[in-house]
């Protein structure tokens, strides 16, 4: 046992003594020795995929026949990461129609109605404050840039689905 750690602690001694100091890789692959250049500009997109060649993923929408070949890749399947979030949703009703025995179906539809109706107050505030700080310093809708833009159009567009929604739960 001690001859086992005496080579170890030699070892260890070993690539401490082969490493660098500042990066702790070793001195072979050290960074900080490289003289540095000076640069005006770098281009850090110059790596990325432009969308042009082969996919990356070739086996994400796998067919039976390929199926294996793509497991044996390590490509997840696109197929069975939906199964596996339609059961969630699946299970997520459930849970919710039959989760308390006690309450009846028309006792959860109240019970839910009232949960929306304090959210929806809690969202309304949310939107009255920001609504105010917008007037309070000036902002224009342009300021906020397109992502913002996107996604207000999005909310907007929920918000018409809900109110569909609730209205067809009224009659």
């Amino acid at each position: 046992m001690r001859s086992l750690l005496q080579e170890m602690k030699e070892r260890f001694h070993e690539i401490e003594a082969a490493s660098c100091e500042d990066c702790n890789r070793p001195k072979d692959k050290c960074i900080c020795e490289v003289e540095e250049e000076t640069v005006e500009e770098q281009n850090v997109t110059g790596a990325l995929d432009g969308g042009a060649g082969p996919p990356k993923t070739p086996f994400a929408f796998a067919t039976k026949t390929n199926k294996k070949t793509a497991e044996q890749l390590g490509y997840k399947l696109v197929q069975e990461a939906m199964d596996r979030k339609y059961e969630k949703i699946i299970e997520s009703y459930t849970a919710y129609a039959t989760g308390d025995a006690k309450i009846t179906p028309e006792g959860k539809i109240k019970n839910t109605i009232k949960e929306v109706a304090r959210q929806l107050q809690e969202i309304e505030k949310t939107v009255h404050y920001a609504a105010r700080l917008k007037n309070e310093t000036n902002i224009a809708r342009a300021g906020y840039g397109p992502a913002v833009d996107k996604a207000l159009n999005s909310i907007s567009q929920r918000l018409i689905k809900i109110s569909e929604r609730v209205r067809a739960l009224g009659e």
